[in-house]
């Protein structure tokens, strides 16, 4: 039996060119998907479910082909201010904050200035994360621009896919990569390998 002894570094330890071999590794290692691409999908499934839409099915994921498959019935032909009325009915109304709610929690809303005042719509609604908010205005910038509503709630599916490739390609960036690096406190031998 052999053993051998190895030097271990931190990422700030190492030198230039062996920090490019760990972030390279970094990025390979965490090839597949973006971490950020399943709260993406749950905000995308959520804006269909508060708008009593049911999913039949959906295919999204970053750099391919996006789809989604729903009934809408009649509505899905509106477009203009119907469109704009089906959706506030259906889909804003339920997500506004009421003077109920408001007064109930006015000392807590107070502290996050305009967002929280009554008649407007929560910030992060449906999962409570941002991507709603993201989804929700391309919805309405989608019918605001004349599109029907099936094709405004279609429209989501690739804006989704959106979301993820721009996740994927911020999370590879050098200094997200370097943050995951020294935040999982990996450690590499001299010339940059993950030990």
């Amino acid at each position: 039996m052999r053993v051998i002894k190895t030097e271990l570094f931190k990422y700030d330890e190492l030198s230039e060119a062996a920090q490019e071999v760990a972030r390279d590794w970094f990025r390979r290692a965490s090839d597949s998907d973006t971490y950020t691409q399943d709260e993406i999908v749950e905000s995308f499934k959520a804006v269909f479910k508060a708008a009593g839409l049911r999913l039949s099915a959906y295919s999204i994921g970053g750099y391919s082909y996006s789809s989604v498959d729903f009934d809408i019935g009649d509505a899905g032909d509106l477009k203009g201010k119907r469109a704009m009325a089906w959706l506030e009915n259906n889909l804003f109304a339920g997500l506004r904050i009421t003077a109920h709610e408001f007064n109930k929690n006015k000392k807590n809303y107070m502290r996050y200035g305009n967002e929280y005042r009554i008649g407007k719509v929560k910030p992060c609604a449906l999962t409570g994360v941002c991507f709603d908010e993201e989804l929700l205005h391309d919805l309405k910038s989608s019918v605001k621009d004349g599109m029907t509503l099936k094709d405004s709630f279609s429209a989501l599916a690739d804006k989704a896919r959106q979301m993820i490739e721009e996740a994927y390609e911020w999370e590879r960036e050098d200094e997200i990569v370097v943050k995951n690096i020294e935040a999982n406190e990996y450690e590499f031998t001299e010339d940059g390998k993950r030990a």
